[in-house]
């Protein structure tokens, strides 16, 4: 039996996406996104001209994440590597984000303030993956005080149930977790 399930040969592309929560204060933690792509084989542009194996995209965002009501506070854009020169241009509408909710509906905020030609799809992408990462990292901060943590009943209701098949509605961790809810 095969233990890969398709011959590989030369690796031509990668991307990368790295994200990481870090503390900041009480009230507010920063979640720190970046996107890598790299072509790792000579190439030619639309041109027709070579050209060696290089990053094509290399974007870096750092949000100030209000952890009471899980919303981007502060937004903060790097392009530290574009395929042209116009791509630059598209990071000051990330400021529009600044006050959303991670919650649902984010996508499709995220999606009417930057889809199509109204941004980048490489940032859009970056965004959307650092909004779970973002409730990762707020889940953790909150976690860290025994004494303190709590669930409430929006946060089961609009974060955990139904979000996967382990936090299905009437599954047994819901019923179990349902017994510690704060009601607001």
């Amino acid at each position: 039996m095969r233990t890969q399930p398709f011959l590989k040969k030369e690796k031509i592309q990668n991307r990368l996406i790295d994200i990481s929560s870090y503390e900041y204060d009480e009230d507010h933690i920063v979640v720190k996104g970046a996107l890598r792509d790299k072509r790792l084989v000579a190439t030619h542009d639309l041109a027709g001209q070579p050209r060696p194996p290089l990053t094509v995209h290399h974007f870096c965002i750092e949000w100030l994440f209000g952890v009471e009501k899980r919303r981007i506070d502060r937004i903060w854009v790097d392009m530290k590597t574009t395929p042209h020169d116009e791509c630059d241009q598209v990071k000051k509408k990330l400021g529009e984000l600044e006050g959303i909710k991670v919650a649902p509906g984010f996508t499709k905020q995220v999606n009417r303030l930057l889809g199509g030609n109204r941004g980048c799809i490489h940032l859009t992408t970056l965004i959307l993956a650092m909004a779970p990462a973002a409730l990762q990292g707020y889940w953790t901060h909150a976690d860290r005080n025994l004494d303190s943590r709590t669930i409430t009943s929006e946060e089961m209701e609009h974060y955990l149930i139904n979000s996967c098949h382990v936090w299905k509605k009437d599954g047994p961790l819901v019923k179990k977790v349902a017994k510690r809810v704060v009601q607001e």
